[in-house]
């Protein structure tokens, strides 16, 4: 009997990978499409990186928060080696798209503004919740560097653990940033939808 469920539940793992993937990729593209379409890019440029590598952030901070939340059904589906596994391989993802949103999004504004990356800067840091999501992205970094194995060897559990729940501090700090991004700005049914993922 339970070598029955178990070759059930081995049947389930894959469908759900690519299930959860695919909601991924979908929810990232709608949202790509609705800030693409209404305002064309004209070219690839920085302005257009940092709106989706933001938007992929923002999904994908909300998607590892959830693949360790320990959710019963998760951990039943997929299983927890790996959901494991998964945040050990998109964490540096996440950050790295985080980081490249932040410079992108700050060389954009500096070419829009025909002024230096220092004079854009001080002028972006008047904009709602960036100081605060600037901050969440140097802690986001902070962790990532910690994780890394080299660095990870030489610290007890109890310090690294500290570090990864602050990463719940620096998801937070970067929450109002995004509800007034271009995806999400004056979209309340959205930023309304957006705050329900997270608050779960």
């Amino acid at each position: 009997m339970t070598a029955i469920a178990h070759g059930r539940a081995r049947r389930i793992r894959p469908s759900a990978s690519w299930i959860l993937g695919l909601l991924m990729l979908g929810l990232v593209s709608a949202m790509v499409v609705g800030v693409v379409l209404p305002h064309p890019p004209r070219a690839f440029d920085a302005a257009l990186v940092a709106h989706v590598t933001g938007m992929a952030a923002g999904y994908g901070a909300a998607v590892m928060l959830l693949i360790m939340s320990r959710a019963p059904v998760l951990e039943r589906v997929v299983g927890a080696d790996k959901l494991a596994r998964w945040h050990g391989f998109a964490g540096p993802v996440v950050i790295g798209l985080a980081v490249a949103h932040s410079v992108t999004a700050l060389v954009a504004w500096a070419k829009v503004r025909g002024d230096g990356l220092w004079s854009a800067w001080l002028e972006m840091a008047s904009w709602p919740g960036l100081v605060t999501a600037a901050l969440g992205t140097g802690l986001l970094l902070a962790i990532g560097i910690a994780s890394a194995r080299s660095i990870r060897r030489r610290l007890s559990y109890e310090v690294w653990h500290l570090f990864h729940l602050l990463s719940y501090l620096a998801v937070g700090l970067g929450f109002t940033h995004q509800l007034a991004g271009p995806a999400l700005a004056g979209q309340r049914w959205l930023q309304i939808a957006w705050s329900l993922l997270y608050t779960y």
